[in-house]
């Protein structure tokens, strides 16, 4: 079998996939924004990652992971875009993006 795709649970890609609830906690319930689109985007990013826990120790289940990590940069980017966060929401998505970056490569270069 390849190194690829391991059995058994994985927590690198279950630490990769708290960033958006995070981000979404952040923005819903922190700062207590209200888009419904968003809200449903947040919420099937949720249920697809729930269901992913529930097969995460079968073969291949980084499949299912895949599903829901394709809203990641939706869920990621579009309250830095559209809703007033912070008052200095540049800098903060500056501040985002390379956390993003740097957490990629190091899942790249360090991890594998």
């Amino acid at each position: 079998m390849s190194e690829f795709s391991k059995a058994g649970f994985r927590w690198d890609f279950l630490l990769y996939s708290m960033a958006p609830v995070v981000m979404a906690w952040y923005v819903c319930i922190k700062k207590d924004l209200k888009d419904n689109w968003y809200n449903a985007i947040c919420t099937v990013y949720c249920l697809c990652n729930a269901f992913w826990l529930l097969v995460i120790r079968s073969a291949f289940s980084n499949r299912f992971a895949y599903l829901s990590w394709f809203l990641y940069p939706i869920i990621i980017a579009y309250p830095l875009v559209n809703m007033p966060i912070r008052e200095d929401q540049d800098r903060f998505t500056g501040w985002i993006l390379i956390a993003y970056a740097g957490f990629s490569a190091f899942m790249w270069f360090i991890f594998w």
